[in-house]
């Protein structure tokens, strides 16, 4: 695995034409459940995180303040796809037309006011999450929001993806110990997936962020507002300055440079030092794909630890597979059966 430079915050100038989303983000405990899985952090690498290829494609959110809803949707369908194998991507319009806005401004303006991230996992469509093929992105290019919910003639097999028990949860705790919010977020990661984060404050330079350092805002600037983000592991570099592995929603080409082997759209920010209030929110959800009960396979993550790097299954969470699959299955072998005994009589 190549590291990150320990140089911290290689500015460059953002790729041409970049401009970066509104940041009308929030971000609150949402009232949310707090779920520890702290006992569970010991031992774990010092490198860990989901290879590109266990995620679904890069999130562009455009230049719209849908990023909470961005980072929502690729942690949850991101968790279906390591599970599972299952490639879902959600609808992140669903989103935008389903969930209240945390300060009852009105749905339709979901672009320009964002959402608080928390109030926003709390109050998800109670039906499930809809695949993106049937309700595709239409806030690209930011502005109001056409659609209302009660619009939406959706029928219930729409609905691949379930929450457990309907529920998300907080996984830091916000005025708590940072070291300890550090472990839970690390747990969570490594036992059930990627997890959605939070970016308290966005400083100006990270903007001019270059993808192949550490970040770790510089003194003396004034915040943006908030950002949310998904994040997918964690690393120590050779000189051991520790970092988050985080993926953002802005397309891919920002930043102008990434890591061989690591996805575009990635960005490495300084662990345990709560860069950006990264360390203070962070959330998560357990998601069920609807069908008929059956564990999911297992499938593979970048783990490193001294130096030794090598591949270990994951793949935690318990999740039900979808639908007609099972029904082609049997009908596939049933047709083989026919076929076989067929064959068998003709020799006869």
């Amino acid at each position: 695995m190549l590291h990150p430079s320990a140089r911290l915050s290689q500015l460059v100038p953002p790729p041409k034409g970049f401009v970066a989303p509104p940041l009308q983000t929030k971000v609150s405990h949402g009232g949310l459940p707090h779920r520890s899985l702290s006992t569970k952090a010991e031992n774990l690498p010092d490198n860990f995180h989901y290879n590109p290829s266990q995620l679904t494609a890069e999130p562009d959110q455009g230049q719209c303040g849908s990023c909470w809803a961005f980072a929502i949707t690729s942690a949850i369908a991101d968790r279906v796809l390591i599970s599972t194998g299952k490639d879902i991507p959600l609808s992140v319009q669903h989103l935008l037309n389903c969930v209240p806005i945390f300060d009852g401004t009105k749905i339709e303006d979901t672009c320009n006011g964002g959402n608080d991230i928390g109030f926003a996992m709390a109050h998800l469509p109670e039906d499930g999450l809809i695949p993106e093929r049937i309700r595709p992105y239409k806030m690209i290019n930011g502005g109001k929001n056409p659609n209302k919910c009660q619009q939406e003639q959706a029928s219930e097999s729409d609905y691949e993806v379930k929450l457990q028990d309907q529920d998300a949860y907080i996984i830091t705790i916000p005025d708590g110990d940072i070291t300890e919010n550090v472990r839970n977020m690390k747990a969570h990661i490594y036992h059930e997936g990627p997890i959605v984060g939070a970016m308290k404050d966005v400083y100006p330079d990270f903007y001019n962020y270059d993808g192949v350092s550490v970040y770790s805002p510089a003194a003396g600037q004034t915040s943006e507002g908030a950002h949310a983000i998904e994040i997918l592991g964690w690393g120590k570099n050779e000189h051991g300055v520790e970092y988050w592995i985080c993926r953002n929603s802005w397309g891919n080409e920002w930043p102008p440079n990434h890591l061989p082997g690591m996805g575009r759209g990635w960005f490495y920010i300084q662990l345990g030092q709560n860069a950006c209030g990264i360390e203070t929110f962070a959330f998560a959800s357990v998601p069920i794909v609807s069908g008929e009960d059956q564990e999911s396979d297992q499938t593979d993550a970048y783990i490193s630890n001294d130096d030794n790097d090598f591949i270990q299954p994951r793949g935690d969470v318990s999740v039900t597979i979808s639908s007609r699959s099972r029904v082609m299955q049997i009908g596939l072998l049933i047709v083989l059966c026919i076929l076989i005994a067929g064959f068998l009589r003709n020799k006869i």
